[in-house]
């Protein structure tokens, strides 16, 4: 068997799962009244004062307990404009790496499952090359397993392949 070429492929993920960036949450309000001259109360307005986070992915009670309800509030509202800017300034993509290698009449492609779900915004970075070098590293585990020399490995040289 001869290795021919090792690929990293990057390619938008089809079924991204987004839910990690929703959060459930009641606003804590409290009604006021002022007291009048001739001492009758009079409804003012409410105002809020809090917040409770029902179900959520990223937040949590007690985050509110240490950040302030205000701050959480902002991040859960930032969570939303995310969301709402994915496929325009973001996307989900999958990373896995493709190993050709023949043994003369026969070409197979070994490859790994990848990871899937990395938010992506339209250029790579330290965090996108590393989960490729991890793949490579796994491809490659694995090439020596079905035989292909150490040799062979260290002297190939990977390209991206986006798609």
């Amino acid at each position: 068997m001869k290795l021919e070429s090792i690929h990293v492929v990057m390619e938008e993920d089809e079924y991204p799962d987004l839910s990690y960036l929703d959060t459930a949450y009641d606003l804590v309000t409290e009604e006021f009244y002022e007291i009048d001259q001739n001492g009758e109360g009079r409804y003012v307005g409410e105002r809020t004062t809090g917040i409770d986070i029902i179900s959520s992915c990223r937040y949590c009670q007690a985050d509110v307990e240490t950040h302030g309800w205000r701050e959480v509030k902002r991040w859960i509202d930032e969570d939303d404009e995310t969301r709402r800017n994915y496929g325009e300034s973001w996307i989900c993509v999958g990373i896995f790496a493709v190993a050709i290698v023949t043994d003369g009449r026969t070409q197979v492609k070994v490859s790994t499952p990848g990871l899937w779900g990395i938010e992506y915004s339209f250029r790579r970075d330290d965090h996108i090359e590393s989960i490729a070098k991890e793949e490579v590293a796994s491809v490659t585990e694995t090439l020596r397993k079905i035989g292909i020399p150490d040799t062979e490995i260290e002297n190939m040289e990977w390209v991206w392949d986006e798609t």
